[in-house]
């Protein structure tokens, strides 16, 4: 679902950032 919504979300890449860490997709913020 996290890939998801951050291919089909655009717009909502502010409000995917703080599920993006939780997807593993983005561990630059550990």
């Amino acid at each position: 679902m996290c890939h998801n919504s951050y291919r089909g979300a655009q717009p909502l890449r502010p409000i995917v950032l703080p599920h993006l860490p939780r997807c593993g997709k983005r561990k630059t913020r550990k």
